[in-house]
Order: structure tokens, then sequence, then C-alpha cells
């Protein structure tokens, strides 16, 4: 299991203190809990990572949910779990 830094590049995340420029260190991991934020490969480029909360639905799919209230939970058929966030430094 290995790890790597990673920029933000939204607020996505801001009621957890994650912004914008602020460098992440993210632990390479399919095995996630409840309350972890995810790295999560982007849809549409999965050289791209957004970062949110993964709840699993009874039906087999995903709600990601940002802790920003002005950014919408998605659902999702399917995922590609890149990691968890371990660390963030905060950019001053």
């Amino acid at each position: 299991m290995g790890g790597f830094f990673y920029l933000a590049i939204d607020d996505s995340m801001s009621g957890d203190r994650i912004h914008s420029g602020d460098k992440l260190f993210v632990i390479e991991t399919q095995t996630i809990q409840e309350n972890d934020i995810c790295a999560i490969a982007d849809d549409t480029d999965v050289s791209k990572l957004r970062f949110r909360r993964v709840k699993e639905l009874d039906n087999g799919r995903f709600m990601l949910v940002p802790s920003n209230p002005q950014f919408k939970e998605e659902l999702k058929d399917t995922l590609l779990i890149i990691g968890k966030v371990e660390t963030v430094f905060i950019n001053t």
C-alpha cells in the first residue's frame, strides 16, 4: 500500500477544512470506512481526482457527499476509489 500527494482543485470539502490549493496525502486503498474522505477518479478524466465521502446504498449504488453545501451530492452506479485522505497540508 503506497501513498502520494495531490493538490486539491476545488472547495467541495471545505467543511472539512480542505480548500483549493491544499496539499493532500492520499493512502492508496479500496477499503474505506464511512467517514473517510475518498480520492475518486473523475468520470471524464481518470488523471484527475475528486474528494468526497462515499455512502454505499442498499441498491448497490453510491452517493458522493461533499462537505461544502454549495456542492451537490451525486448518485453513481460505479466508482473507482483510488484511496483516502490521510493528511491535509493547508496552503498558507
